[in-house]
């Protein structure tokens, strides 16, 4: 009889098994040979009643292992019945390693993928999400590939190796790479206004004023929306391409009233979206004084009123430009308005300018300029040619001048001009 055993009827495929086949019978000699299914491991005598052939590996699977017993004068020959050996590959193991896990969206990462076994081999195969990044082979125990960029957002990045006869395949866990954007810088200034602060300014209706932003990053491209509102509601957005980092808006179409400005970087492939600061702006009427002259004679008391300038500065009323008399200074009240009275001059006979000089709300120079012509009223009765004679009126500044001649008890001139 033939009985066999194995070393191992579990290995590893490059684990190596000892077959022995023991014979028993009248003192055995001759050989046994062994097999794997039909397929022969060996042939090796008999020697103290066993043979035994060591396999270096098996491929995995199953095998069905026999031994023949050769017989001799005194023993016949014998078949051992069947071992079954079910050799399987080392189970591999792989780690995924990125370089930087949190890169912004221009930096190149390494991704590596470290694979344990026996004396791994072949190929891994590296995944962003499904779609392939690259097969490298396996060189060391370990698989690297270097990647110029990913997109902006997160990744779930998976390497797959694909085991050689040693070894098992295997896939690692995700690895997580959140890929960013640079981050923009936008700012905002005004030109043709006048700064208060960085974030103030002011203008007078009708003046131009333009909004220059300037965007920071990675060579930024894209567009600057420029946001306009009044009293926290959109009134008005313009998208500006940018031009070697700035985009300018210029208008002259505000009205008036109290403004935000604010501008919106849209972002693009590498840099990310951004916001300026809010600019608040203040657009505001034109100033408009009026002169009220009851009797424009030599040494008469003349009104004044005015609104629209600089609250708490002050206004300067004068008989003539430049080098003319100083009629009266008076300090605007805390709306920007004022009301005062002048007298003309005893000497001041003929024609004259009556200028009204101030502060805009913008903080600009305003000034009202009127041709006039003082002369004495006649002591009876009287020519109603011989009062004062309103001449042409100009207009400078923006601001508009409006003067009231009372004649006499019998004839009242007026002239207004409005802007």
């Amino acid at each position: 009889t033939i009985a066999l055993a194995a070393s191992d009827e579990t290995p590893f495929v490059d684990d190596p098994v000892t077959l022995t086949a023991t014979v028993t019978g009248n003192a055995p000699s001759g050989t046994v040979e062994f097999f794997d299914g039909v397929t022969s491991l060996g042939v090796v005598a008999v020697s103290g009643g066993t043979a035994a052939v060591v396999v270096p590996s098996f491929v995995a699977g199953d095998h069905s292992i026999t031994a023949i017993y050769s017989g001799d004068a005194g023993n016949t020959t014998a078949t051992s019945t069947v071992l079954t050996v079910n050799s399987s590959k080392t189970t591999a193991t792989i780690a995924l390693a990125a370089s930087d896990e949190t890169p912004f969206v221009d930096d190149p990462v390494t991704l590596t993928a470290t694979v344990t076994g026996s004396s791994p081999t072949g190929s891994v195969e590296f995944f962003d999400g499904v779609t392939s990044l690259g097969v490298v082979a396996v060189s060391g125990g370990t698989a690297s590939v270097v990647l110029p960029g990913f997109a902006a957002g997160d990744h779930s990045i998976t390497a797959t190796y694909s085991g050689d006869p040693s070894n098992s395949s295997v896939t690692s866990g995700d690895l997580s790479v959140t890929s960013r954007r640079h981050t923009s810088t936008v700012t905002l200034t005004s030109l043709g206004a006048s700064p208060l602060s960085p974030s103030l300014a002011r203008i007078v209706v009708g003046d131009e004023i333009t909004f220059v932003s300037a965007v920071a990053g990675q060579l930024p491209s894209g567009s600057v929306e420029f946001r306009i509102e009044q009293g926290g509601v959109l009134w008005a957005t313009t998208d500006i391409t940018l031009t070697a980092g700035s985009a300018t808006l210029a208008t002259s179409s505000l009205p008036v009233g109290e403004f935000t400005v604010a501008a919106v970087y849209s972002g693009d492939g590498i840099n990310g979206t951004g916001t300026s600061t809010v600019l608040n702006l203040t657009v505001a009427a034109v100033p408009a004084p009026v002169v009220a002259n009851p009797e424009p004679t030599v040494g008469s008391t003349i009104p004044v009123t005015g609104d629209g300038y600089e609250p708490n500065t002050p206004v300067e009323i004068l008989l003539d430009v430049p080098g003319g008399t100083v009629l009266a200074t008076v300090i605007t009240d805390a709306d920007g308005s004022f009301s005062t009275t002048v007298t003309l001059p005893a000497g001041a006979l003929g024609n004259h300018s009556l200028v009204i000089l101030g502060q805009n709300s913008a903080g600009g120079v305003a000034s009202a300029e009127l041709p006039i012509a003082i002369v004495t009223l006649p002591s009876t009765g009287g020519d109603p040619t011989q009062v004062a004679n309103l001449g042409g009126l100009l207009v400078a500044a923006g601001v508009a001048l409006m003067l009231w001649v009372n004649a006499s008890n019998r004839r009242t001139r007026r002239c207004i001009v409005s802007r």
